[in-house]
């Protein structure tokens, strides 16, 4: 929203209603800090997520653990690891023979 130049404040009130827990470790203040977003709104994410993790330990259920949401495209996102690739011999699969009909395209001679 910020490369988007969407106001501080609107940004602020988005947080303030947003149900994800955010859960910023440093490496990612970091670089939301190094794509210009602002100590305000850096501040609102955390009290914002501390508060949802707050209300779901005092309701008895666990604490939202939903994955922080990026405020600006090309921050860090974590992907699921690529599954294992096996190197070993691949099946064999069989040889097919293809034969094609034989046509003469010879001028017929002439009589």
């Amino acid at each position: 929203m910020m490369d988007a130049k969407v106001d501080p404040e609107v940004v602020k009130a988005y947080v303030g209603a947003s149900m994800t827990a955010y859960n910023l470790n440093a490496a990612e203040i970091i670089a939301l800090k190094e794509r210009g977003i602002s100590a305000e709104i850096l501040t609102a994410m955390i009290q914002r997520g501390g508060e949802l993790r707050g209300q779901g330990l005092r309701s008895g259920q666990p604490a939202m653990s939903q994955p922080v949401q990026p405020v600006a495209p090309g921050t860090a996102t974590p992907y699921a690891p690529a599954p294992a690739y096996d190197y070993s011999a691949q099946p064999v699969y069989p040889s097919y023979t293809y034969s094609y009909p034989a046509y003469s395209y010879a001028y017929p001679a002439d009589s």
